[in-house]
């Protein structure tokens, strides 16, 4: 990534330490704002799944999973644009292009998507969309695509934001923040409970409008205030800074799309073929694996700008103690949780979400293989991504979850929900399990 690199002044003194001190400090962020989510979502969430109720609720998801790849650009170029700020190193003239650059390219994707959604409800309407089973929610399905699709083009915009944040390794502010939007939708969502005002719409107004606002004053905060020469001007648009920015988020985009087929994919296809009513049971599966997720995830995004900073330095010691390090936390981690969903988790949802949504041992089973055989994938492909390794797995992880996604439309039909979380497992272990250990011995002996 040359275009991405270009710009390196003088190394920071003592190096080491301040990674080291940086990645400690947004992890113990991450792992904090991370706690109080999972805390508060597992006190709240099940009171208003029950006053919802098991199809209502399967609306919901099925919406959120439909609209989910709107954020799939920010996705993309966030990570491109923190390798970018952590290679210019203090270049004010450098950042405030990558970052001005990028939200044009964003700008023009948001455009893009209002005029593709407007065509595609004007043309298929709530059916051709959902299908027959959702005729009965018609009027919430079509306010809550409004607001949602709204919410979600601002967390775009937000992604790119603490993309430039994550450049200055200074990611324990964005998990204070998003910890912050967590309570406030927390108290908000029991309000809305409390006044028996329980809907769909307000069900997203709560999750994904409110939790924003902490992330949104944080952008505005940082770009007005704190580091205003990166405040967006014509003048710091650059060509070929922005093809940079899409050419290397187009890998992390096959990475994204990947995720999105595994997660929202079999969300919509479940929802498709079985209903409102199961699919809330699968995707509230899903959801307790991604609110477990987000301590992985957490400790590695701290570490891609680390690593890139590390190699910038030609400090490859660095990156293989960093690495040994975090692997080892995280697959013990996911060990534990992996566990604990398939022996526990249809008595866990029995008791915090109800009968009506719990699910099968089959399902369950399934679901914490999955979370172990995820961690391993995604701690290898964010130190892969560090190093500049970024086609071939991003390649082979949405080639994978595409079988895997062919693979449930049987699968589902003789298994049910629990086919759609097998066929993801199946492709896992027979890719993944081998290739990315593969490319990183291979990466690290080259460099």
């Amino acid at each position: 990534m040359p275009e991405l690199q270009n710009e390196c002044p003088a190394l920071i003194p003592s190096a080491w330490a301040w990674r080291s001190t940086r990645l400690k400090l947004a992890v113990l962020a991450s792992i904090g704002s991370k706690f109080v989510t999972v805390l508060l979502q597992l006190l709240v969430l099940p009171m208003a799944v029950r006053a919802l109720g098991a199809e209502r609720y399967g609306v919901y998801v099925m919406l959120a999973s439909c609209l989910s790849w709107i954020t799939l650009v920010g996705t993309s170029i966030a990570p491109s644009l923190t390798i970018g700020i952590a290679a210019a190193r203090g270049d004010n003239e450098a950042e405030a292009r990558y970052l001005t650059s990028a939200l044009c390219i964003v700008g023009i994707v948001c455009a893009l998507i209002l005029a593709a959604l407007g065509a595609l409800l004007w043309h298929s309407g709530v059916t051709g969309l959902f299908g027959a089973r959702y005729l009965a929610y018609t009027d919430d399905i079509y306010a809550g695509l409004l607001v949602l699709t709204g919410a979600l083009l601002v967390q775009l915009l937000l992604v790119v934001v603490e993309g430039v944040q994550g450049g200055y390794q200074e990611l324990h502010i964005v998990g204070v923040c998003a910890m912050l939007g967590q309570v406030l939708a927390t108290v908000t969502l029991a309000a809305v409970i409390a006044c028996r005002a329980q809907s769909i719409v307000n069900l997203i107004l709560c999750l994904c409008v409110v939790a924003f606002l902490p992330r949104l004053c944080n952008g505005l905060v940082l770009i007005g205030h704190v580091r205003r020469h990166l405040w967006p001007r014509p003048r710091h648009f650059s060509p070929r800074l922005a093809r940079a920015l899409v050419g290397t988020g187009m890998a992390f985009s096959l990475a994204g799309l990947g995720q999105f087929l595994r997660q929202d994919g079999s969300v919509v296809l479940v929802g498709r073929l079985l209903g409102p009513g199961p699919v809330a049971g699968y995707a509230l599966m899903l959801y307790l694996t991604l609110l477990a997720s987000g301590i992985v995830t957490m400790q590695l995004g701290p570490l891609l700008p680390a690593i890139t900073d590390a190699m910038a330095g030609s400090d490859l010691e660095w990156v293989r103690w960093a690495w040994r390090r975090t692997m080892g936390r995280n697959m013990a981690y996911a060990l534990a949780v992996g566990a604990g969903l398939a022996l526990a988790g249809p008595a866990l949802v029995r008791l915090w979400y109800g009968p009506a949504l719990a699910p099968s041992g089959a399902l369950s089973a399934a679901v914490g293989i999955a979370f172990i055989l995820q961690t391993w994938e995604v701690s290898h492909h964010m130190v892969l991504f560090g190093l500049g390794c970024l086609w071939p797995p991003a390649v082979a992880f949405v080639l994978q979850n595409v079988v895997a996604l062919a693979l449930c439309v049987p699968l589902v039909t003789i298994f049910g929900s629990t086919g759609a979380a097998g066929a993801f497992c199946l492709t896992s272990l027979a890719w993944n399990s081998w290739y990315l250990p593969y490319l990183l011995r291979k990466k690290l002996s080259a460099c």
